[in-house]
């Protein structure tokens, strides 16, 4: 699996290497500081667990989107997770488009489960509220359907935090997945 940098981090370079590595045009906007990448680094980590070794290499957004990489590096499954605290904005709505746009020239079937992050507080209370929710669920169904009308939305509330919620998304997962994927 790839472990893609979100835009929510301190390096908005993160959001044009999320748009290389899924095929989305790049954002090129000065005036935020935001220009186009031309490559980026890879971290190999699939013998970490047994080695400790990190392959790091640095590939060209060109390289990585050839259509034979594209065979080996094309997702099956997209988890998208969002801070339903803190708003499904015009961006993010944006982003989303264009990634469901990109997935639907790929493939007639969908790729993404919406995992909405419940945070809370060091004390235990809950910092998404009902409404944070809400409003994120129906955002999110709104433009799923403009490109996946007559499909579920697959939604699911996890805390990232305690894994509550990742047998549901393991779940979707094992149905969206063709049989001979399940178990890789």
């Amino acid at each position: 699996y790839f472990d893609l940098p979100g835009a929510g981090g301190c390096n908005e370079t993160y959001e044009n290497i999320n748009r290389a590595t899924l095929l989305l045009p790049q954002i090129d906007d000065e005036d935020e500081g935001l220009k186009p990448v031309n490559e980026f680094p890879l971290w190999n980590l699939s013998n970490y667990p047994t080695s400790g070794q990190v392959i790091k290499k640095t590939v060209s957004v060109p390289e990585w989107q050839a259509p034979e990489n594209q065979q080996n590096v094309n997702p099956d499954i997209i988890l998208y997770v969002v801070a339903p605290h803190r708003g499904f904005v015009r961006e993010d709505g944006k982003y989303l488009r264009s990634l469901l746009r990109q997935q639907t020239k790929q493939s007639k079937q969908n790729k993404v489960i919406f995992a909405l992050n419940i945070f809370y507080a060091s004390d235990g209370s809950k910092i998404t509220t009902q409404a944070n929710l809400e409003d994120t669920t129906e955002k999110i169904t709104t433009i799923f359907q403009e490109f996946y009308p007559h499909e579920p939305v697959p939604i699911v509330e996890v805390n990232c935090l305690t894994g509550t919620g990742v047998n549901q998304i393991t779940q979707l997962m094992c149905q969206m997945l063709p049989d001979n994927k399940i178990g890789n």
